[in-house]
């Protein structure tokens, strides 16, 4: 087969990719790679794979040009380290992504994926300079400009920066209701509208928003449409949160999304139960079971909400919507030395870890191989060893607890009901942020300037400046003022400008 009638081909499965012809494109696909295509061809197929959700295809198709060993990146062109990394992302490789990355750091195509990586890690602070300077570049076009504004006010929802929302949202929805080929863009504008009312306790106004995002988005896949009857349920349950029916519609919200394996809509659902409903032992058990600081740093700043204190956890793996009846695995009871080989006792704290979304293969695979390149070749057969072994020993030392792969996802299974406990504990502070956490005890949440944080922890005014960079660009603190008497004020609950 001619260069040119594979690039027909890989027109035509374009095309397919598009109308959601998955496994049709993925056979085609193995048929090209069988017959060994030319080098300037594996981009295309890996983007292709990338697209259809075979990541660890993607990364099988270029890894020959990508690493010439398992230590060294080769060279390699932008557009095959983007989607390089932004395969390795989908599968939790974060940090090797990253690294990838970090070679096209200055190109576009890094900046997107980029974002994409700090928000997979809740850092959408982070994200939102990379986003910038993504829809200011003069090398994407319109589209990919629009798409990128999206994101950019997805951030500034997630952080709680509503004035700079809104002001993207507008012209946003201009451009969008302009043009009728912008339905998905614009059900997504209005969804994020949504999100900003109810961060604004305007649930009637939020459930306009929602009642026109689900007509934009009436021909999209079921996620889309799940998203706007979830805030449809977290609105009505805002304005009434004793209400049966917005309950109901919550509970059935959280069905769905076991249904499509949308486990942060699983997350953010019982959140804005606890939250609306004042539930504060549903609270801590989200706090408690969701690892990442990115999210504590985010409830924290936007609703001033945090853990409280240490406490047991008890959830059910096999279900995560289930009640616990019965314990079935105490991981305070099990010590690193009762288990059987080298990978077992990090797959059981990782698996455990948190209590919504299940690792998937790039997560696994640097848990459990600290300081290794992800092979796509080898890597995913190590990790099935050892999952294998940790089976074998579940087999004699738990209640009929494994770990099942599926999708891409490792999942813990237990029967219905039988739970996993633990007991966990407020992660430990790093000492600036011990040393503002008693400053601020001590301040009772005046204004206040470096020279009063220096004189109650007795440091120097120099430690004291070093302690609130870091408090500003973690969000702990703002400034109410600058130049030589520049103040300082604690963030307390959502940050509205």
């Amino acid at each position: 087969m001619s260069k040119t009638s594979k690039e027909q081909i890989i027109a035509e499965l374009d095309v397919l990719t598009k109308q959601g012809q998955k496994q049709h494109v993925l056979k085609e696909l193995i048929k090209i790679l069988k017959n060994s295509p030319p080098k300037p061809l594996l981009p295309q197929l890996a983007r292709l794979a990338n697209r259809n959700h075979a990541y660890v295809l993607a990364l099988r198709i270029l890894h020959p040009l990508i690493r010439d060993d398992r230590e060294q990146i080769s060279e390699a062109s932008p557009e095959v380290l983007n989607i390089y990394a932004t395969s390795l992302m989908w599968i939790g490789a974060l940090e090797e992504s990253h690294q990838c990355l970090q070679r096209i750091k200055l190109s576009t195509e890094a900046l997107l994926t980029g974002a994409f990586i700090h928000f997979a890690r809740w850092n959408y602070h982070n994200a939102i300079p990379l986003l910038i300077k993504y829809v200011n570049s003069s090398q994407i076009d319109n589209y990919q400009k629009l798409v990128g504004q999206i994101n950019l006010l997805a951030a500034f929802v997630a952080t709680g920066n509503l004035k700079q929302a809104r002001s993207i949202l507008e012209t946003l929805l201009s451009v969008f209701s302009e043009n009728p080929s912008y339905k998905l863009l614009l059900g997504n504008c209005l969804e994020l509208r949504a999100q900003i009312e109810i961060l604004e306790n305007s649930y009637d106004k939020a459930l306009l928003s929602l009642t026109e995002a689900e007509r934009s988005l009436a021909d999209q896949p079921g996620r889309y449409l799940l998203y706007v009857n979830k805030w449809r349920s977290i609105a009505q349950l805002g304005l009434s949160p004793q209400d049966s029916e917005a309950h109901s519609a919550l509970a059935q919200v959280k069905q769905d999304a076991l249904k499509l394996r949308n486990w942060e809509t699983l997350r953010d659902c019982d959140f804005h139960l606890a939250r609306l409903t004042q539930n504060n032992t549903l609270l801590q058990r989200i706090l408690l079971g969701t690892p990442y600081q990115g999210y504590h740093d985010r409830i924290q700043s936007t609703f001033g909400i945090t853990v409280t204190e240490s406490r047991n956890l008890e959830y059910c793996p096999g279900d995560v919507l289930a009640k616990p009846r019965l314990i079935g695995l105490d991981l305070d009871s099990i010590s690193e030395n009762s288990l059987l080989n080298s990978t077992s006792w990090p797959l059981l704290q990782l698996i455990t870890r948190d209590i919504y979304r299940p690792p998937r293969m790039g997560v696994v695979f640097s848990e459990l191989y600290k300081n290794e390149y992800f092979n796509p070749f080898t890597s995913p057969q190590r990790v099935r060893n050892s999952v294998f072994r940790f089976n074998e020993w579940a087999k004699d030392h738990t209640n009929s607890f494994h770990i099942k792969i599926s999708q891409g996802d490792f999942l813990l299974m237990a029967p219905i009901g039988l739970s996993v406990s633990s007991t966990r504990r407020e992660r430990p502070l790093d000492s600036w942020q011990a040393a503002l956490k008693f400053f601020k005890l001590q301040n009772n949440s005046r204004s206040f300037t470096s020279s009063d944080l220096a004189k109650v922890l007795g440091i120097t005014q120099r430690s004291a400046l070093n302690i609130l960079k870091k408090a500003l660009a973690s969000r702990k603190v703002q400034k109410i003022n600058r130049g030589k008497n520049c103040r300082y004020i604690f963030f307390s609950g959502r940050r509205t400008g």
